[in-house]
Order: structure tokens, then sequence, then C-alpha cells
């Protein structure tokens, strides 16, 4: 900003911070020792990497669904999809209000919330995903119209895209200089448990047939709804047990 080279930042002057074993360490070994040790990290985790999960099973799902026992055509079938546009498009609105009310605007007045305010969307999107999953469930039926499952998909869908965006927002807030190595494995995580699901989600919903198998990740998205509360109301508490958040 200044042109000035002889300012340095002091990781700048502490070259130890760039040896191979401390590069090491803040790539490979502090994100799993935050997984393993801070609870705030792994329920957020767990959560974020669940509704990733849930959103890839549905490219095994959507097949059973409207190809075979409601014969549409493929291209058809595609254009289900696009109920992740509408949802997009509808609850990004309320995001973007809650945020600048709750986060934003205290900021510019000097306040700076606590990280826990960026949880208030979560809770209702921890509601949305099981009563979205519950309704594509048990409205899968041949004798029952598509309409209701083509619905179903906006609550999970608005579910799904605001408990990802604020726990990855969350993740930030909470570990500021860790935050890389925070979302880092949680990212490896996500992506590992996004690529496993399909591989099995097929013979699931195969066996338990559509209605029993997307019932038993809704009542797994069920058990999950305490976590956003729990962190909303107790954060602070949570914060203070970490080993791995600055103390600012």
């Amino acid at each position: 900003m200044t042109g000035n080279d002889a300012f340095k930042a002091p990781s700048d002057l502490d070259k130890s911070k760039s040896s191979i074993g401390a590069i090491v360490n803040a790539a490979l070994v502090i994100p799993w020792k935050i997984n393993a040790l801070d609870p705030a990290i792994l329920f957020t985790t767990i959560y974020t990497a669940l509704v990733y999960a849930i959103f890839y099973s549905f490219f095994e799902v959507f097949p059973l669904v409207y190809l075979d026992i409601y014969h549409m055509s493929l291209p058809h079938m595609g254009l289900v999809f696009l109920t992740a546009i509408v949802a997009a498009l509808t609850i990004m609105p309320f995001y973007f209000i809650v945020t600048h009310f709750a986060i934003s605007k205290p900021i510019l007045s000097g306040t700076f919330p606590p990280p826990e305010r960026r949880l208030i969307p979560a809770l209702l999107g921890s509601l949305l995903v099981p009563t979205g999953m519950f309704l594509f469930a048990w409205t899968s039926s041949p004798h029952i119209t598509w309409v209701p499952q083509v619905i179903a998909g906006v609550p999970i869908g608005f579910g799904l895209i605001i408990i990802f965006l604020q726990g990855i927002n969350y993740i930030v807030d909470v570990y500021l200089i860790y935050a890389n190595s925070a979302l880092a494995a949680n990212t490896f995580i996500r992506s590992l448990l996004g690529a496993a699901f399909p591989m099995f989600a097929s013979q699931m919903y195969h066996n338990l047939r559509v209605a029993w198998a997307s019932s038993v990740l809704a009542f797994i998205t069920l058990a999950m709804i305490p976590v956003p509360i729990l962190f909303y109301v107790y954060g602070a508490r949570i914060r203070a047990m970490s080993l791995f958040i600055p103390k600012v």
C-alpha cells in the first residue's frame, strides 16, 4: 500500500515458518488435528459433507423416480434439476437480507457480531432438508403425480445451499489464521463423501426402494437439526474450549 519495501509481515521475518517441516505441518497435519480435536470444525464438517453427499445421491435416485416410476424421457428428467436453480434464486434474497442485518450492518457500525450470527439461516435450512426429503420419499409412487416430487426439491435445495454456505462462512469467521487448514480438511472430507455416496446410493435405493432409502437420509438430517441450534446457543463456550481458534 505504501510502496515501501521496508515494511514486512511477521511471517517474512520468521524464516522458520517457510521450512519444509513447517509447510508439511500446516498443509497436512494441522487440518486433521483440527478435525479430530475441535468439536466446532468436526460437526461443521460432518454436516456440510452430509448435505453435499445427499445432493450427489440425487444423480442416482432421479432416474429411478422419473424414468422408472413416472416414465419420463431423459431430457424431461434432466429438467427436474432446474429445481436447484429455482431454490438458489429464491433463497438467496433471504440469505442476503439476514447477512446484511445480522453481519454487515453491525460491522459497518463498528460492532463485530459473534460468528454464531452466521448460523441464523442454517437454523431454517436444517428444518427444510428433512421436510423436503420426507416429502420426496413418500410421494414417489405411480399413483401420485410427479408434481409433489418436483416441489420437494425446492426446500431440499433451500436447506442444502444455506447449510453449505453458512458452514463455510462460520469456519472462516471462527478460525481466522487457521481458516485455510480448516477449509482444506472440510473440502477433502466433503468431496470424499460426495464421491462415495453415488457409489452405493443406487444399491441402497434399489434394495430399500425410494421411499425408505430417502427416509433413511431424511432421518439422518433430522438427527442433525440440533447441531446448528447448539452452536448458535453455546457457540461461545464451544469456541472457548478450542485449541486452534485464535483468542482475539
